[in-house]
C-alpha cells in the first residue's frame, strides 16, 4: 500500500487531495475600486507614434494606453466612446475631457 501525505507533509495521518474545498478559504464578493489612474511618466510613450505620453485612458477591461498630445487631441471623438478613466500631463489639456463631462 502506498503512503498518503499528511496535512504536515509527514507520511501517515490526514490525507490531502487537489479539490479538497473545506481547506480552501472561500472567495469573497467584495469588489474592490479600480487603482486612480496615474499622468504618463516621462519615460512613456505613445501608444502611436513613440513620442512622449500626455495622455492615459484606461479601457473597460483594464487595459490602458498612452498617447501624445497630437494623437489624443486627433482621435478625442473616438477615445471618449471607450475610455472609463484618463489623466493627462498637468501642462496637456487634452479636448476630449470636455467631450466626457458633457455625457
Amino acid at each position: 500500500m502506498g503512503k498518503e501525505a499528511s496535512a504536515d507533509g509527514v507520511t501517515g495521518g490526514e490525507q490531502i487531495s487537489i479539490g479538497d474545498y473545506q481547506r480552501r478559504p472561500g472567495m469573497t464578493a467584495t469588489l474592490t475600486p479600480p487603482p486612480e489612474t496615474a499622468a504618463p511618466a516621462a519615460d512613456e510613450r505613445c501608444d502611436r507614434c513613440n513620442a512622449s505620453g500626455k495622455l492615459r485612458i484606461v479601457l473597460a477591461g483594464g487595459s490602458e494606453l498612452v498617447f501624445c498630445g497630437h494623437h489624443a487631441n486627433r482621435y478625442a471623438e473616438d477615445l471618449v466612446k471607450i475610455t472609463v478613466d484618463y489623466s493627462t500631463e498637468p501642462d496637456f489639456d487634452w479636448r476630449g475631457s470636455e467631450m466626457i463631462t458633457k455625457n
